[in-house]
């Protein structure tokens, strides 16, 4: 990926939400599917995150106007179809829904939009500064969700961190946390708490638990 391109996606991020619709609309990607392209509807996803956590804090309600929503359960692909989101909260989907005055409207000009996608087995908090680049890039990703496998990072740390983007404070993946990240003599990185036998694996997970607040 070029400097341009690393550039425009980061700006994906903090830049007005109808510069995420042209952005969305206006990058190619060589894995096109029957005129599909991914980047699109990934961008898409990541778009309606903006949308999403802007619209907890100042916006009401929004709407997306003329979208291809791919039905993951059904196997189709739905067009002309508006999303409605209130609070945070997609809470209509249908064909040109009736609008008030207090709804905010972005044309989405039939651009993808699929369910966010999970990862559920990532490493995001193993140097100090990973989380400010990893967390923007899982959502530019469409990934609107990950499950932590073992942190170098304090476990209260974590759970402020993850206070935050449960509040819309921090945009980003929603994120479950496991907790330190234990492994077996010599270990795989540096830092990682190390048990070799069940004993000392099962007092550092009870030590663990208690800093984390859980009996």
């Amino acid at each position: 990926m070029s400097k341009q391109q690393q550039n425009q996606l980061d700006g994906a991020i903090c830049s007005p939400i109808e510069n995420c619709i042209q952005l969305a609309r206006s990058r190619s990607d060589p894995c096109n599917m029957n005129g599909l392209t991914m980047r699109r509807i990934l961008l898409l996803i990541s778009l309606f995150a903006t949308i999403v956590s802007n619209s907890a804090k100042a916006e009401d309600s929004v709407i997306l106007r003329n979208l291809n929503l791919v039905d993951v359960a059904a196997g189709t692909v739905r067009g002309h179809q508006d999303v409605l989101v209130k609070d945070g909260t997609i809470v209509d989907i249908g064909v040109d829904i009736e609008l008030t005055d207090d709804i905010r409207v972005f044309q989405g000009n039939g651009a993808f939009m699929i369910p966010g996608l999970w990862d559920s087995h990532v490493h995001v908090f193993t140097t100090p500064d990973e989380p400010d680049t990893a967390l923007p890039m899982y959502l530019l990703n469409g990934v609107t969700g990950i499950r932590d496998m073992g942190a170098l990072w304090p476990i209260e740390k974590q759970q402020r961190l993850a206070k935050q983007i449960e509040r819309g404070n921090v945009l980003a993946p929603r994120v479950v946390l496991s907790g330190a990240w234990v492994d077996a003599p010599p270990g795989s990185w540096p830092g990682m708490f190390l048990a070799d036998n069940p004993a000392k694996a099962s007092q550092l997970s009870r030590g663990f638990q208690a800093k984390a607040g859980h009996p």
